[in-house]
């Protein structure tokens, strides 16, 4: 069936606002995805529709009822790719609000690569909806929600939900939130409640979670005060280490690659002048005690190298925590713990301690961790030792009861008496025992 246009008029100016003023100071921009949900829900258009009015292209559909063809340059509209950038100017001039063309990361397209930038399914944060819902907050989609790097929310510090509690469906970033972002598209449920069968927490994120969360959000607020003219440039890895060596927060190059989880191989291309993601440059910020923003604005470099934090979590960095702790106390903790025989693994003591494993095999060195494995493991020996001999002790009275009852003693029957399995290792162990015992007796 041939293609015909669709009948279709030019939207006016809307009435809506690019980002809610009390809320874009504040770091917690629009995304461009969102801002296209609104605007066409508000000029009453299919999004798809108004998309391609934008981007210049033709809108047919196949035959009566049929769908419009799809626009793959705005798939990912917050992705900071050149083609965002422009979709967003354009949408910008037609709105007439200079505003929206700063919404998504296309303007940082110059310093940020495609990857690892943006999730490919929508997430929120259940209690912002819940504010939302309730006239608290303005309904719209924050940028944050949308970048990979940010995995809860900044202002509860509670982990974003990327599916539905109720039936279970997640929605990719290309399809979005349906406005008023309040409830399921799939079952209609509000996706701020639990399902009604269980009631999940909400849980509670992580300090590295939220230090990433809040170093995005303040990076957001303190590039788009900026003009919008500006220039961004790729951050000099080089001069990052430099000032974090100077200020004592690593003892070098390797040191601070290895804190900050960066390849060799990727150190090398950011030095040669490739782009980085931005979950790198996020765990970058945190390892050097920088803010993010002073990575891409040369002028908030200087600000940002004396140290100066940027929120309270800044304090709680994993470096900080490595550097402030009190190793002696530490090294007689575990020393203790040798003589005494009641010696715990090395993970379990670094997960009781909230230590990176890592940073704490190296405060405490390789040769007293390998002393406090061997002796968790000679623990969980006489502990395994104590346990076979009490079920051959089991064994032998259950033996001597099935013959008085008449019973044919079986390894079978030891194993449905005792409530034990045949194949274990402590139970196969403990019956060759019983055997040498009852042998001894008769």
């Amino acid at each position: 069936m041939a293609h015909s246009p669709v009948d279709y008029r030019p939207f006016q100016r809307s009435e809506l606002k690019s980002m809610p003023p009390e809320e874009g100071a504040s770091g917690l921009v629009e995304s461009l995805g969102g801002y296209l949900e609104r605007l066409a829900v508000v000029i009453d258009v299919p999004r798809k529709h108004l998309e391609l009015f934008v981007a210049g292209k033709p809108i047919l559909t196949r035959g009566r009822g049929g769908r419009p063809h799809s626009l793959s340059e705005v798939v990912r509209a917050d992705s900071p790719l050149r083609r965002s950038a422009a979709f967003a100017a354009k949408l910008a001039e037609l709105t007439h609000q200079p505003e929206v063309a700063r919404l998504g990361l296309g303007w940082m397209c110059d310093v940020l690569t495609v990857p690892e930038a943006i999730r490919r399914h929508c997430a929120w944060c259940p209690r912002c909806l819940k504010d939302s819902l309730q006239g608290r907050r303005p309904a719209y989609v924050p940028l944050l929600w949308s970048i990979k790097a940010v995995e809860v929310c900044p202002l509860h510090g509670v982990p974003l939900r990327s599916s539905c509690a109720h039936c279970g469906a997640a929605f990719p970033m290309r399809a979005g939130l349906r406005h008023p972002f309040h409830s399921c598209s799939n079952c209609f449920l509000p996706l701020s409640q639990a399902s009604s069968d269980s009631k999940p927490a909400d849980g509670r994120a992580t300090l590295d979670q939220r230090a990433a969360a809040e170093s995005v959000q303040e990076m957001l607020r303190l590039l788009l005060s900026r003009p919008a003219g500006a220039e961004l440039r790729k951050p000099d890895l080089r001069r990052v280490i430099e000032s974090a060596t100077a200020r004592g927060v690593c003892a070098g190059t390797e040191h601070f690659l290895r804190i900050a989880h960066i390849s060799k191989g990727t150190f090398s291309g950011l030095l040669h002048g490739a782009k980085g993601n931005l979950d790198l440059w996020v765990r970058v910020a945190l390892a050097a005690d920088v803010s993010l923003a002073g990575l891409f604005a040369p002028e908030l470099w200087a600000e940002d190298v004396r140290g100066e934090s940027i929120s309270w979590l800044r304090r709680f960095t994993p470096i900080r925590r490595w550097r402030s702790l009190d190793w002696e106390d530490i090294r007689r903790q575990a020393e203790a713990q040798i003589e005494s025989g009641d010696a715990e693994s090395f993970a379990a003591f670094s997960t009781r301690l909230g230590v990176d494993a890592a940073h704490l095999r190296r405060g405490l060195g390789r040769r007293l961790v390998d002393r406090l494995n061997k002796a968790a493991a000679a623990k969980r020996d006489r502990e395994s030792s104590a346990e076979v001999l009490a079920l051959a002790t089991q064994m032998v009275k259950e033996t001597a009861s099935m013959v008085g009852e008449g019973v044919r003693p079986s390894a079978r029957a030891l194993a449905r008496r005792l409530s034990r399995g045949r194949q274990s290792s402590i139970f196969i162990t403990a019956l060759r025992i019983a055997q040498k015992r009852l042998s001894n007796a008769l």
